[in-house]
């Protein structure tokens, strides 16, 4: 998200050679000081979230147990 946000814009670059020089240089900045992915949610939150997704955007007939989504696995 970061470099679609800082360097691929579109109409930002006209030529392949420029964009490809503002990727490598924003990957060779970036790089000097890395951080971590960290994650902002549980596991069970993001299962939650996808059940939820999943109940709302899934055409569902009959019945269908969603608790399956949920399941921790136990």
């Amino acid at each position: 998200a970061l470099l679609s946000q800082r360097q691929i814009k579109r109409g930002s670059h006209y030529r392949v050679r420029e964009l490809q020089a503002a990727i490598s240089e924003f990957i060779a900045v970036h790089n000097e000081q890395p951080k971590p992915f960290v994650w902002t949610k549980s596991a069970d939150a993001m299962l939650n979230s996808i059940g939820r997704f999943a109940s709302r955007t899934l055409a569902v007939q009959g019945t269908t147990n969603m608790s399956e989504i949920n399941d921790s696995g136990d």
